[in-house]
């Protein structure tokens, strides 16, 4: 049941837009968090889980870091229309690498 539920929300992330990777990334880190409870598992399977948990909240947060700047940015139609770009300098874009 629990990998069955991790491949749904593993496909749902693989082909979610920028607009749903946020909340995708966090099911994904729940789901990685969830296995590595598992009674029994190995030291280093759970250290790997735990650890792909963590990568997946962190894009989570990043891309919601993201999702908002882009949110206020358009909705303000005065800066849509003054060419102003929408992504400012001291937010993270996971979309431009930095």
């Amino acid at each position: 049941m629990l990998v069955q539920r991790w491949e749904a929300v593993y496909a749902r992330y693989g082909w979610t837009g920028p607009e749903g990777v946020a909340e995708a990334s966090e099911d994904v880190g729940a789901l990685w968090r969830e296995m590595a409870a598992v009674p029994g598992c190995p030291w280093w399977l759970v250290a790997g889980l735990v650890t792909a948990a963590e990568a997946f909240d962190a894009q989570g947060r990043e891309w919601s870091t993201w999702a908002a700047a882009q949110t206020g940015f358009f909705a303000d139609p005065s800066r849509r229309l003054s060419g102003e770009l929408p992504v400012r300098a001291d937010v993270f874009s996971p979309l431009s690498g930095r």
